[in-house]
Formats: C-alpha cells, sequence, structure tokens
C-alpha cells in the first residue's frame, strides 16, 4: 500500500562540474492516509512567472500496425513502399501518413543522461547489443500454467534452438512462477542463454500460489463446469498471468520497433464456469437448471493486448502439449492465446511437437517489418474496437498484423484512483518499466539521499508560450527480499515542471536530478522508485539495492 506524501520543495543548485544542471531537493516527508494521494508541487526553478496565455499538449492520436509480409515460401518480401499498401479502418480506406521499415537496419540508440554509469549507480534501461542489427525476442517459460513434464520437454527443445541462434538475433529468457522474473536480459550470446537456462526447470516445477489446474477433458463443445477450488485456481493464474504480460511489455518499452513474445505454456481459457448449486437434482423432473457462475477473460485479455501493443510486442503462444494438445479439453486453454495473437500480431503455435522450429519461425518474423501509421478522425475515437485491414498489391504475399484498435478517447485529467493503481502495480512489478528512462543512486550520507536522474525526452510536456509545463507523480517505496513493500514505506511526490527554452533544452541533454530523504527500514533489501507523467501516463521505475551502512 502507498502512503501519500506531503512535499515541499526547495532547490539546491549542484556543482556545474559534477552535473551540469540544477538539482531539486524534495524535503520534508509526512505520512498520510492511504489512497488519498493529496498533492503538494515541488517547483523547478523559473526567473519569472509566464502571462497567461493559450496552452497547446503536443500529443497526436497516431495508429500505427506492424505489418510482416512473407512470400510463398515464408521469406520476408522486400522492397515494398507506402504505395503498395492500402490501409483500411473498419473498412474505409485510410491515408498512411506514416512509413517506414524496420528490422535489418535497427539499432537501439544511445540515450546521452543514460550512456554511461557511476559506480553505485543504478539505471532501469539494461544494457542491450545496439551494435548489432536485429529482431528482439523474449522467451516466457510458464511454470504457473504449464505441467512439469511439458516444460522440461520445452526446455530441451530450446537448449537445441540456442546454439543455432544467429549473430542479429537478440533473445532474452524470462520465467513466470508466482510472479514473473528474468532468467537472462536480452543478449546476442548463445553461451549466457546457455548457462542461464540450466537450473530453470527446477525453479518451475510448480507454482506455490496457483498450482497447474488443467481444464478437464471432455468431447463436445459445451464450457466445463469446474470445481470452485479449480476456478479459483484458474482466475489467480489468469491474473498473474496477465499481469506479467504487461509487466514485459513495459520492460521492454524503450527498445525501438516490433517485439516478440513467445509464450510457451498450456494457455488460459476464455471462459469457464462453476457449477450452481441449486442445479442439484434438476435433471429429469423438467425443470430447466438455474444458470451456472461464468468467468469471462475478454475483458482483461483485451485489456492485456493494448499494453502489448502499445509497445510494439507481439504475442507467440506455443503449446508446450504439442501434439498432445489435440486430446480432450485441451483445446479450451488455447482461447486466450488465440485472441491474444490476434489482437498483437502474432501467430499461434499450437499441435506440433517441433517447438524449437516454432521458436525459429517467430522469431524470424521480425526480420523485416513495415510500420504504417494513420491519424483516424477525431469523431473514431468512440471508445470502440475497430477493425484493422491492410492489403498489398503484390501477388502471393502474405501479411500478419494486428486485426485491430481499440478507439479510446484521450484522457485528458486521468483519475486518481487510475493513477494510484498504475503507481501501485509498477512498485510491486518483479520488472522495472523503463517508458521513462531513470538513474538512481543512494548516496552515503545521513540522512541517506536517492538520488535520481529522470530522462525528460521521454516526458510529453504542454508548450505554453516560451515554457514547457508537465507533471510528475514520484513515488519511493522499499520492499523485501520477496518483492512485497515493506509496511507503510511507500511515499508519493509531485514536482511540477515550468521550464523556460533554455533550461529545457539543457535538461533534454543532462537529465532532470532530483533528490529524496530515504530512512531505510530494516526489513527492505531495496528501494524502487517509479516516476509516472501525468500527461502521457507513461512510467518508469528502477531498483536501488540497500546496503548496510
Amino acid at each position: 500500500m502507498l502512503d501519500s506524501a506531503c512535499v515541499e520543495g526547495k532547490v539546491r543548485m549542484k556543482s556545474r562540474a559534477s552535473w551540469g544542471a540544477p538539482a531539486l531537493r524534495v524535503l520534508a516527508i509526512s505520512a498520510l492516509s492511504v489512497f488519498t494521494l493529496d498533492r503538494t508541487s515541488a517547483q523547478a526553478p523559473t526567473s519569472q512567472a509566464a502571462p497567461p496565455t493559450t496552452t497547446i499538449k503536443v500529443t497526436t492520436r497516431l495508429v500505427t500496425v506492424d505489418v510482416v509480409a512473407h512470400d510463398k515460401k515464408n521469406q520476408p518480401v522486400h522492397g515494398l513502399t507506402k504505395d503498395d499498401f492500402e490501409l483500411l479502418d473498419d473498412g474505409k480506406p485510410q491515408t498512411v501518413s506514416v512509413f517506414s521499415v524496420e528490422g535489418q537496419a535497427a539499432t537501439v540508440p544511445e540515450r546521452a543522461p543514460l550512456a554511461s554509469l557511476p559506480p553505485g549507480t543504478f539505471t532501469n534501461r539494461p544494457t542491450r547489443p545496439s551494435a548489432v542489427a536485429g529482431s528482439i525476442t523474449v522467451i516466457l517459460l510458464d511454470g504457473l500454467n504449464t505441467s512439469v513434464n511439458d516444460l522440461a520437454m520445452a526446455r530441451g527443445q530450446i537448449e537445441k534452438l540456442i546454439p543455432q541462434l544467429q549473430s542479429r538475433d537478440r533473445v532474452g529468457l524470462y520465467s513466470l512462477e508466482s510472479r514473473v522474473r528474468i532468467v537472462q536480459e536480452i543478449t546476442n550470446d548463445p553461451s549466457l542463454l546457455l548457462q542461464a537456462l540450466k537450473g530453470v526447470h527446477a525453479k518451475l516445477a510448480s507454482s506455490q500460489l496457483a498450482g497447474h489446474a488443467e481444464l478437464p477433458r471432455a468431447h463436445d463443445d459445451t464450457l466445463p463446469r469446474l470445481s470452485d477450488g479449480t476456478a479459483l485456481r484458474i482466475q489467480q493464474s489468469g491474473d498473474l498471468t496477465f499481469g506479467a504480460l504487461e509487466a514485459i511489455a513495459q520492460h521492454l518499452a524503450d527498445v525501438p520497433g516490433r517485439k516478440t513474445l513467445i509464450w510457451i505454456s498450456h494457455g488460459l481459457p476464455l471462459t469457464f464456469r462453476t457449477p450452481n448449486p441449486q442445479a442439484i437434482n434438476t435433471v429429469g423432473r423438467n425443470i430447466p437448471p438455474p444458470p451456472t457462475d461464468e468467468t469471462n477473460f475478454t475483458p482483461q485479455i483485451q485489456k492485456t493486448s493494448r499494453v502489448l501493443s502499445n509497445y510494439g510486442v507481439a504475442l507467440y503462444p506455443i503449446d508446450a502439449r504439442g501434439l498432445s494438445a489435440l486430446s480432450g479439453g485441451a483445446w479450451r486453454a488455447q482461447g486466450a492465446g488465440l485472441l491474444l495473437a490476434d489482437l498483437t500480431g502474432g501467430r499461434p503455435f499450437y499441435n506440433d511437437n517441433d517447438i524449437s522450429a516454432a521458436i525459429r519461425s517467430a522469431i524470424d518474423d521480425s526480420k523485416l517489418t513495415y510500420v504504417l501509421g494513420f491519424y483516424p478522425a477525431a469523431d473514431r475515437w468512440d471508445s470502440k474496437f475497430h477493425l484493422i485491414k491492410v492489403r498489398v498489391n503484390q501477388p502471393g504475399v502474405k501479411l500478419l498484423y494486428r486485426s485491430g484498435y481499440l478507439a479510446a478517447p484521450e484522457e485528458q485529467n486521468p483519475s486518481p484512483a487510475d493513477s494510484q493503481s498504475a503507481l501501485g502495480k509498477a512498485v510491486l512489478s518483479p520488472l522495472d518499466c523503463t517508458a521513462i528512462g531513470l538513474r538512481a543512486q543512494l548516496q552515503k550520507a545521513h540522512p541517506f539521499d536517492i538520488d535520481l536522474r529522470v530522462d525528460v525526452n521521454d516526458l510529453l510536456l504542454s508548450h505554453n508560450n516560451d515554457r514547457w509545463d508537465g507533471d510528475l507523480e514520484i513515488v519511493i517505496a522499499q520492499r523485501t527480499a520477496a518483492g512485497s513493500m515493506v509496511g507503510r514505506s511507500g511515499h508519493k511526490h509531485s514536482v511540477k515542471l515550468n521550464l523556460k527554452e533554455d533550461y529545457y533544452a539543457q535538461l533534454k541533454a543532462e537529465g532532470l536530478q532530483l533528490f529524496f530523504p530515504v530512512d531505510p527500514d530494516r526489513k527492505a533489501v531495496e528501494l524502487r522508485v517509479v516516476v509516472r507523467d501525468s500527461n502521457s501516463g507513461a512510467l518508469g521505475s528502477v531498483s536501488v539495492p540497500l546496503r548496510k551502512m
């Protein structure tokens, strides 16, 4: 749980030789009631107040569609131009306003504020092989929804695939148990992946929370009736799984281009139901049984697909059972994966024992990507799902892309509850969010300070005459080794930005430096720092180990 914190902003000028920019020190923390977030601003320095003017937010409502084009031999189709494509929104032709080609020439750009890290400094932008052009792929081994034996088979096939990876392939290995964790961060070094894969089977043998809740076997098209305990386990598994997929997408936010997320699992159903006690003894009495309690994962899947699509992540579900997935009611657990693949532009791989070939095919899909962008009319933002259709004027070309987008109206003023929820999830997430670049260092002084640098290039600021305005929500929390928050250690701060043009340009080059006092709890092993941009909703988070001082 997060306590709000009142903050009093005071400016502290730090040596130009050390950091090169004024720093903001945030003082006077006092804990208030949980989930009632009073906000007192800490104003960045300005020489004089700007006169009232019309504020223009620098934002666009661009919808982008990543398109993979293959020929009849399943090879990438090169040389397509914007004029070769036709894009339709609910059947209506759209002007392709943005067009680019990504893949073979793609690199991960360096960011000046985070390029080099002094000793004891931590960042949410992990080192990635930026010098190597190629695709980004994360393989997620799902021990939460998969049997031990099937997971072992999948692990063996991944072990067979790794030595065959090409130098341009950048692959990360993640696992899901009761929470998602990074086994090996993205790399193009097969030896690191093989080393990380050792011992993964034992760690994924079982989940302490949900267990492996496979759907019962059946041979008809009706939804299976589950016991209350099994239904609860599947509901818990769904909540954890969809949350893990969103956390991975947020962790990959700083990586440009299309990303491939391979989900190796038994999967989850779209819908399941539990028995209604009132239905007992109705058989043969000509009395229709009352309806069962039905659980539908579709709304959660739609939400998760939006997060994945927002960060350019295409989901590729692979059934760890291989051909055995054809038997019994196993097909029902493929429903969530099928829908997520369709909504994000990925492909499902079911009923096939060659998992390594499926992974290789999924990786190859991102070798070459055509990005099409269009601006829907203002009246199209109606909170409805709109179907996307893409055509190409060359015969024999197969296209892979997401099936549509939810035209959610722009939230000018997100509710405090939504903001609180996003911050709370980021505090507890096992992965760092990377949409806002951060680096942090715990100062060895008393009281302790967190020295935080924020990448201003990642913020959405409003342009007001000669000023750039913004509002940051920042949470500093202490966590245990298990990732839970220590007591009421979470404090929220608000930092308002009102920057003149020259100072804004300086911060874009050097980053915004902030200081926060910290009183470490003896139960805590790390600090979690979360920054949320109120204008865009973008999140950044970074973890700082607490050492004995």
